[in-house]
């Protein structure tokens, strides 16, 4: 009748073997395990060819040379039920991937897949002639953790397999993603991290076009009644709702005048240095840019401060860079310096520092603060830093000083009592772990009319100890 029906079954068919003597396998790795297989094909003349298969792998172990990447006692599980049009030359199928077995450590990240199995499912087609192929709703992810869903078309033209490919992440709960994928991983090489807690949950979706030698992501990661909380570090970030613009593109060329545009806002803030707070901010995005357009008003112990416009560049690179800038009007001196003075200090602070640059975990800036405290001013320029994601960031500043009255700066304190007007400098002046480690310090009394130059002999003592290291 012109029909025709095969159907092969294996056990324990030497499959990995068979593959490593082919070349199928990665140089230089390690496989072993159970392998059952079962094939059907069924074919009618001037009628679609029908086909199934399954795969299954039991007991699975594989390891890569450093051990950087290894599994054991994996179980996977691969199906496929599809059909041929010969006519047309099209193949369209449905295919599952499924591991719900075993443990998989993939350079630092550990999976157990008992707990969080491994799937991926998907309807396609491809059409052999035109080599085109259709994605219909990939579902990938981790059980519990992740699911990521893909749609889009792959196509030959020339050279070249173009692709347009649109990818979403379902809204989830952040803090099991946050544990598998940050904590887990890096909490012994970043030990803050421990001390860290998220809540809320996340979304994404992104857009991918172009080529694989030229290419585009575009889409937006999203943040719902999120909270960032670390008491070792006094930060509360409460009632984060983001919306974060993405756009990657893997070769520079013209920029766009588009933007895409998302916001950030928190209900409330609360860091170590400053008030409680909320904060409300406009974001955009341009190939590998993140820009907050406008200048953000922080409150501060004492007043406000303007920070920005802020421009981020090369997110997706090893070194990203920020430009931004700081703006000091007026804030009063005596609230910044309610922990640390034992007295009320009289006093402003003024100043711009622009530009603030940061790259490579070093800050550096242009421009001066100026205080007016003490009957005198004293001016900070070259604010900057080194090794800032480094186990002992270094501090860096210059600071000059003039006018400054000896009694009013050494009132009330366990220095000593000394009366004079002060002028001087402290250049290169380095702090790390919290102690000057390098500078050039001068300090020098000037004489006024009606100002007697007076120290006493405790200030004497600790002058010496100073000078003396």
């Amino acid at each position: 009748n012109g029909k025709v029906s095969v159907a092969v079954t294996g056990e324990q068919t030497g499959l990995i073997q068979s593959a490593a003597d082919l070349g199928l396998l990665p140089i230089g790795w390690e496989f072993a395990g159970l392998d059952s297989i079962r094939m059907g094909l069924e074919a009618e003349k001037g009628d679609d060819t029908l086909f199934t298969g399954e795969l299954v792998f039991q007991d699975l172990a594989f390891q890569n040379q450093d051990s950087s990447s290894m599994g054991e006692k994996v179980s996977l599980g691969v199906k496929i039920d599809g059909k041929l049009d010969p006519a047309g030359l099209i193949i369209a199928a449905d295919t599952a991937i499924n591991l719900d077995q075993g443990e998989v450590l993939y350079d630092r990240f550990y999976f157990n897949l008992k707990e969080n199995p491994f799937f991926c499912s998907s309807k396609w087609s491809y059409n052999l002639r035109g080599r085109h192929l259709q994605l219909s709703n990939l579902r990938l992810g981790l059980e519990d953790i992740l699911t990521l869903h893909i749609n889009g078309s792959i196509l030959k033209r020339g050279p070249d397999w173009r692709f347009d490919l649109s990818s979403k992440i379902p809204r989830i709960p952040l803090k099991p993603l946050f544990s598998h994928f940050i904590l887990e991983p890096f909490k012994t090489e970043k030990p803050f991290l421990s001390g860290l807690d998220v809540e809320g949950a996340v979304a994404a979706d992104l857009k991918f076009t172009g080529t694989g030698a030229k290419w585009t992501a575009k889409g937006f990661f999203r943040w719902y009644k999120g909270a960032l909380l670390s008491a070792d570090h006094g930060m509360s970030l409460k009632g984060i709702d983001l919306s974060l613009p993405l756009w990657y593109r893997n070769r520079m060329g013209k920029n766009p005048l588009e933007r895409l545009k998302g916001v950030l806002s928190i209900r409330s803030m609360n860091l170590s240095l400053l008030p409680e707070q909320g904060l409300d901010l406009s974001l955009n995005a341009g190939p590998n840019l993140l820009a907050i357009p406008s200048p953000t008003l922080l409150k501060v112990p004492g007043g406000k401060i303007r920070v920005g416009p802020v421009a981020i560049k090369g997110l997706t690179w090893t070194s990203p860079s920020v430009n931004t800038s700081l703006t000091i009007d007026s804030v009063k001196i005596a609230p910044l310096l309610a922990g640390v003075w034992n007295r009320a200090v009289r006093g402003t602070i003024n100043g711009k520092l622009d530009p603030i640059d940061f790259i490579k975990g070093n800050l550096k800036t242009a421009g001066e603060i100026r205080a007016k405290v003490f009957d005198g001013d004293v001016i900070f320029s070259d604010l900057g830093a080194s090794g800032l994601f480094a186990g002992t960031p270094v501090f860096k500043v210059n600071a000059r000083w003039k006018n400054l009255s000896f009694s009013e700066l050494t009132a009330g304190t366990s220095f000593g009592r000394i009366e004079g007007v002060l002028n001087g400098y402290a250049k290169n002046l380095e702090i790390a772990h919290g102690q000057p480690q390098k500078f050039d310090l001068l300090l020098e009394t000037v004489e006024r009319d009606g100002t007697p130059q007076r120290i006493s002999v405790k200030a004497v003592d600790n002058i010496a100890q100073i000078g003396g290291g």
